[in-house]
């Protein structure tokens, strides 16, 4: 019936176009497939005669198998049909099956079909009542099932699933009414939709039971002994007090419907149909409802398994079940979830749980191991939530519990199965990693590290980061302060205080890495190990600076760490500084774990290294010595003399290191304040000697050169006394042409001339009158100049 015959003045009512809201579905995975206009409107003369469903007749063949929609292909649709409704198959293409209610027959069948068991889902009110949207379950195809009054127009309920499809908010009746989403019911506020209940799929089934004898006998999975229910009520009844009570009055009076369903549930996903059935039996109050809700449960039970009724559930208080089950279990939201199965499930039941006939699957087993546990999956990692931090080892994680639930199923290719699907369900950019700089993850909460505030910990905030450390606000630290004081410059505590301090969150904003550097035995040793007693072994690398340009696979472990820590570095040059200069900073570099895919992430570890003599580079610019801050030792201790051997037990106590804390977050309160760290004359002089020792023409200059208006000097004199002071210090030269451009550099206002037939000279520049440092007048040789 066109938009005419209904009334409808077509050129006064605006006309929607509800494809255009139907993005956002694309982008949640529905295969959204367009639908007539409810009008008619830009349909074909042809489509018009045929066509017994305004709004609701798709318009693309091979709709009830579209699995997926793109952008383009509804952008496509739009053009072509601008006023199409939006419609959803149904079945095991889209994954899901629908309840249409229409009037009030449609809600008392429905009530009459489900006893009552209508689990909240997806819901949106259609033009003459309600429809209802639930997830299919795996390995079973769902067949319509519908029953009306044919006296009234409609009064109907029906059970929508393979073949069929739905029209879905905002399509619009042919009454002119829009389909809207119930408060709350939506795909977007709701989430995925609820699992379809037992009834439903009872009814649905493409192969019907018609008895309860015949549900029973079909059921792949049965425990051993399944045909002596009578010794598994007694064991049930013997270990739990509440099942005792509630059989012997089953057996007088009967039980209420709630407790008959939690009872029969409980029994039916343990593996006793034969027990459930002879508990209902057992009460006069058992009847044809009876058997018919026995056999929906008994059915869903075999295609989508429901775990057994809790202890909670029954009304069993954290102390009843310790003194039952001796072990309290809990999920990962700290909810108890020991159950009276316990008593009477057998270990092979527990695993066929996991499978569809001969068939694994794998999401049954992911499912049951996400309810107990929050998983993270970035940067190639899978990492757990275990005491206020995801921690690495989700990988070991799933295969212990694999083989615990598997127990004689447990198959390799099976757990690996089961780790990429949680692997997969857990997947996140490692940019949502550790986001939060306002918060300290410790051990006894989240600190506002600026209030002092202490949050409890939450799942929710991504952190792989957490401080073995109390917050303690009174806490104090006095054999820290004393160490301390005894192995640095007075000058530098404020500086190592900030270190610490900045050590302690996920940012690189001031872009500093630390050397300490000094002889043997002065202390440098105890403080890295102090710090990354503070920091945590978990969260910290040991890398050397020189590997960090060279391996990629090193550069991944520095991947979510803290800092980056190495003792006792080798002096080798560092011959390329460009890895060292973007970590520093936090741009994104390229690493790869071991038979793993590469990956790119931004660093935020901060390097801290200790040397007894500092790596020698070839970079000579400001850009790499700015980074550096350089803590000098400058004292000795001595065992029998003035070293204490057990110092680092002393210094990293529980309390000590709560003080630490405190300590840490004065310096990182100031570093946030000022926006740099505190440099004193001690590490001010310290990157001086380093950058003068790997700048060989800048220390040449310094020690043996003057500068001045009206003084020059031989160009290849000035080189080749260069030559012999590097020869003299050990060091390596440059070449001729790099030393005097270097020169230039370090003196703009020396310049080159070339007096009339005599050599080139510098003006500006000369050798001190040292004579040692006057060598023999030669040209250099071709390879002084070109390297």
């Amino acid at each position: 019936m066109d938009s005419e015959k209904l009334g409808i003045n077509t050129n006064s009512v605006p006309k929607p176009k509800p494809l255009e809201s139907c993005f956002s579905y694309i982008e949640l995975g529905l295969p959204i497939i367009p639908c007539c206009s409810p009008g008619h409107e830009g349909m074909t003369p042809k489509h018009k005669a045929a066509c017994k469903s305004l709004g609701k007749a798709p318009l693309i063949p091979g709709w009830p198998k579209r699995a997926e929609t793109t952008s383009s292909e509804l952008s496509l649709w739009l053009n072509q049909w601008p006023y199409a409704n939006p419609g959803l198959p149904l079945g095991s293409a889209s994954r899901l099956v629908g309840i249409d209610i229409d009037g009030e027959i449609g809600e008392q069948l429905l009530l009459e079909w489900s006893g009552g068991d209508i689990p909240t889902t997806w819901e949106f009110s259609t033009g003459a009542g309600r429809r209802l949207l639930y997830r299919l379950p795996e390995g079973v195809t769902l067949k319509k099932h519908v029953q009306a009054d044919r006296t009234k127009e409609h009064e109907e309920c029906a059970l929508l699933g393979e073949g069929q499809q739905t029209v879905i908010p905002p399509a619009i009746h042919a009454s002119g009414r829009e389909y809207r989403w119930a408060p709350g019911r939506d795909p977007f506020t709701f989430g995925p939709p609820t699992g379809a209940p037992g009834w439903m799929i009872g009814m649905m089934a493409v192969k019907k039971v018609t008895s309860i004898e015949e549900a029973k006998g079909k059921r792949s999975k049965k425990n051993q002994g399944e045909d002596d229910p009578e010794s598994h009520l007694n064991k049930l009844a013997e270990k739990c007090q509440r099942f005792s009570s509630d059989w012997k009055q089953q057996q007088n009076n009967g039980v209420d419907e709630e407790a008959w369903f939690l009872w029969t549930s409980l029994l039916i996903a343990s593996g006793y149909d034969s027990a459930a059935i002879k508990f209902s039996r057992a009460s006069v109050k058992h009847d044809k409802r009876s058997d018919t809700r026995l056999i929906q449960m008994i059915e869903r039970q075999e295609v989508d398994p429901v775990p057994p009724v809790r202890c909670t559930t029954l009304g069993c208080s954290p102390d009843k079940i310790q003194q039952c089950h001796e072990k309290i279990r809990v999920n990962r939201d700290n909810e108890i979830t020991n159950s009276p199965a316990a008593f009477i499930i057998s270990k092979w039941f527990a695993a066929r749980r996991y499978f569809m006939e001969k068939k694994f699957i794998p999401k049954r087993l992911g499912d049951h191991i996400l309810e107990d546990y929050y998983f993270l999956f970035a940067g190639q990692t899978l990492y757990f939530y275990q005491g206020g931090v995801y921690i690495d080892g989700g990988t070991d994680l799933i295969r212990k519990e694999c083989k615990e639930r598997l127990d004689t199923e447990f198959k390799k290719d099976r757990v690996n199965e089961v780790i990429y699907y949680i692997e997969t369900a857990s997947m996140h950019d490692s940019t949502e990693l550790n986001t939060r700089t306002d918060v300290i993850n410790v051990k006894n909460g989240l600190l506002k590290w600026k209030t002092g505030e202490l949050l409890p910990h939450n799942p929710k905030y991504f952190c792989t980061i957490q401080l073995p450390v109390n917050y303690n606000l009174n806490a104090s630290c006095p054999n820290i302060d004393r160490f301390l004081c005894e192995i640095l410059p007075a000058d530098c505590l404020p500086t190592v205080e900030e270190m610490f301090g900045y050590s302690t969150l996920p940012v690189v904003a001031l872009q500093k890495a630390f050397m300490l550097t000094g002889s043997g035995s002065n202390g440098k040793g105890t403080l890295i190990d102090l710090l990354s007693a503070f920091i945590g072994k978990q969260n910290i690398s040991n890398v050397p600076l020189q590997e960090l340009s060279d391996h990629r696979f090193k550069r991944a472990e520095i991947f979510g760490k803290l800092i980056n820590v190495f003792a006792d570095l080798s002096s080798k040059a560092l011959e390329n500084t460009s890895y060292f200069k973007m970590i520093v900073t936090g741009d994104e570099i390229d690493a790869e774990r071991k038979h793993k895919d590469p990956f790119f992430f931004r660093p935020f570890a901060r390097l801290v290294f200790s040397a007894n003599e500092l790596p020698r580079t070839t970079d000579q610019t400001y850009a790499y010595f700015r980074r550096w801050i350089i803590i000098p030792f400058q004292k000795r201790f001595v065992i029998g003399e003035n070293a204490d051997t057990g110092i680092l037990k002393k210094i990293t106590t529980e309390q000590e290191l709560s003080g630490l804390l405190n300590r840490a977050l004065n310096g990182l309160r100031r570093v946030q304040a000022t926006k740099t760290f505190t440099v004193t004359e001690a590490t001010r002089e310290a990157l001086e000697k380093y950058r003068l020792a790997n700048d060989t023409v800048a220390a040449f200059a310094k020690e043996c050169c003057i500068t001045g208006a009206n003084i020059t000097v031989g160009k290849t004199n000035i080189y080749t006394a260069y030559k012999n002071w590097c020869s003299d210090c050990g060091l390596r030269s440059l070449s001729a042409r790099r030393f005097y451009a270097r020169v230039f550099e370090l003196h703009p206002e020396v310049k080159e001339t070339r007096p009339t037939g005599g050599q080139r000279v510098l003006h500006g520049i000369a050798l001190e009158s040292d004579e040692s440092m006057l060598p023999v007048d030669e040209a250099p040789s071709d390879e002084d100049r070109w390297d």
